[in-house]
Parts: C-alpha cells; structure tokens; sequence
C-alpha cells in the first residue's frame, strides 16, 4: 500500500468487485477485499473509505470499523426493508446505497 495519500478498501465480492474497477480506473490507493477479516488486519492510519457489499459477516465488520472515527463507511445492499436500514445506520455508517 502507498504511503502518504489516504485509501479506499472496497468489501465484497460482486457489486463491491464492480465497484473497485471503477474506482481503481480514476484514483491510486484503491483495495479490494472479498473478505472481511482481510480489510480488518489491513487497516492502516491511511485508510479513510471503506465501502462494504453486505454479507453473511457484514455486521460485525461494521462494529469494528466503529471503532475507527476517521473512517466513512458505506454500505451497500440489496435490502429495502427499513428496520434492516436503520439497524445499519445505528452501527455507525456514513452512506447505504441500494443496489439492485
């Protein structure tokens, strides 16, 4: 990972892949993870965006990037149902995005 500039890490294996293609095209400093537990043990002091395709271990990925208050997480799902919706945003995201 380059020093100095922040990062993006980009979370999931299929809207999160797209995701990071686009992103990695315009900017540097760009990673994708297909798993949770590699974005966690390659968080640095750089790392400034997390973006994450819910899954299966989602949640808990959420709870420890809460612990980071300079990181802006947001969170990508399929689910419209405004319980799940707000249950995500109390654990501390920036932004959910729909996709479908």
């Amino acid at each position: 990972m380059e020093n100095g500039a922040y990062s993006i890490f980009v979370v999931g294996e299929n809207k999160g892949k797209e995701v990071y293609r686009v992103l990695s095209k315009k900017r540097g400093n760009v990673y994708h993870f297909t798993s949770e537990e590699e974005c966690l043990k390659s968080l640095t002091s750089h790392t400034r965006i997390v973006i994450i395709e819910d899954s299966f271990k989602s949640m808990s990925l959420l709870e420890e990037l809460r612990k980071h208050s300079m990181i802006y997480t947001i969170f990508m799902s399929k689910n419209k149902d405004f319980s799940y919706v707000l249950s995500v945003i109390r654990k501390g995201i920036c932004d959910y995005i729909n996709i479908d």
